[in-house]
């Protein structure tokens, strides 16, 4: 969820807002306040529209703190009205609803392959997984150790590449007593980051690998003259055994969560302490009801926060 390179940092938008919760939780008002500033500003650095519940508790949370001058810097206009964070406070209690909408995608591996000329260019072709279509690029190449010249290599390599698993799950509806329906909000998309990030590393990682491929193929090399022996068939042995062994070294990094949910969606409901009966609803892409999770007599007293999930995942 938390990705630093060099260049960049990825953060999650998610992550801040739930931290932001935690800190409300033990009474931490003023590491409260940071973490939603900082929910804001991870949303908008990685693209994404700030969601409307969270901008109302990064609004009403930096006014009480005094750090009004914190949005305007993100050029945030603060929220004149903050209803739902009025409301939390006049009944002191809230029941937080949090639905998973279908599985993470998974990570497959995609095969590229091309040539690499020391000092000068590689060109790599690949098939692009999603449209089917053979693609190709060319970037410069750094000259590579050991070699003279223009030396030209062949290389092939894998690279993760990303499958959507299916899943039935669009939305949540829930139903807090006999209230009008509740609508949460998607706070988190996991696809959607997958896919951002894959595409804003794909050029740096191809160069790299297919550089590490050149070394390693080089050092077999060597290997191969430094094993050589009278003996032909032993000499094919060995010299076939490297080859295998250098081809299996080279796979696709493929560490994923593969636990987590493919969207999430959230809701904070402000309630009255006592005993509360919910029904939250996992929705399919036509408003149709896939699943249901129905929650009786839910105590809620006084300054709780109360966590209920649905794990829409298939």
């Amino acid at each position: 969820l938390y990705q630093k390179d060099a260049e960049k940092a990825n953060d999650n938008g998610f992550l801040y807002y739930l931290s932001a919760i935690v800190y409300e939780m033990n009474g931490e008002d003023d590491d409260a306040a940071i973490a939603y500033y900082k929910a804001a500003k991870a949303y908008l650095e990685n693209e994404q529209r700030v969601p409307n519940q969270v901008l109302e508790f990064v609004s009403a949370n930096l006014q009480k703190a005094g750090r009004e001058n914190d949005l305007t810097q993100l050029k945030i206009t603060l929220l004149k009205e903050n209803p739902t964070a009025n409301d939390l406070k006049a009944k002191g209690a809230e029941i937080i609803v949090i639905g998973y909408a279908g599985q993470s995608p998974i990570l497959g591996e995609l095969y590229v392959s091309g040539t690499l000329v020391s000092g000068a260019g590689l060109n790599l072709t690949y098939k692009d997984g999603q449209t089917g279509q053979t693609k190709a690029f060319t970037m410069l190449a750094p000259i590579v150790a050991g070699t003279s010249g223009a030396a030209t290599f062949h290389v092939g390599f894998s690279l993760p590449e990303k499958k959507v698993l299916p899943f039935d799950a669009y939305d949540f509806s829930v139903y807090l007593n006999d209230q009008p329906e509740i609508t949460p909000e998607e706070v988190r998309d996991l696809n959607q980051e997958i896919t951002r990030n894959l595409s804003e590393d794909f050029s740096g990682i191809a160069a790299k690998t297919a550089l590490r491929v050149v070394l390693r193929t080089i050092a077999a090399q060597q290997a191969k003259k430094a094993m050589k022996t009278s003996n032909p068939l032993l000499n094919l042995a060995t010299s076939l055994g490297t080859d295998v062994a250098q081809t299996q070294l080279e796979k696709a990094d493929l560490r994923i969560g593969l636990f987590m949910p493919n969207r999430l969606y959230m809701t904070r409901i402000p309630v009255e302490p006592g005993e509360h009966d919910l029904l939250i609803s996992a929705l399919d892409s036509r408003g149709g009801t896939v699943s249901s999770y129905d929650f009786k007599h839910i105590s809620v007293k006084k300054g709780q926060k109360t966590f209920l999930f649905a794990p829409a995942i298939r």
